[in-house]
């Protein structure tokens, strides 16, 4: 038996930075079995940046 789109499993990821994370972020985006779902930073402009090129599969969190 064979899963459908619709049933697909899959990883729910979150990263945490976007400094070194976003070489996790092209690595999940390759994986089929990996989803990111969010990214966890405290607003900088190059996390912005990358939720932004992520924008279907990113929540950005905002810590102060």
């Amino acid at each position: 038996m064979s899963l459908g789109k619709k049933d697909k499993k899959y990883y729910r990821i979150v990263v945490c930075g976007t400094n070194f994370g976003r070489m996790y972020i092209k690595g999940i985006k390759i994986n089929a079995n990996c989803k990111l779902v969010g990214i966890l930073s405290k607003g900088s402009l190059q996390s912005k940046k990358c939720a932004g090129e992520n924008k279907s599969h990113y929540i950005l969190i905002f810590l102060n």
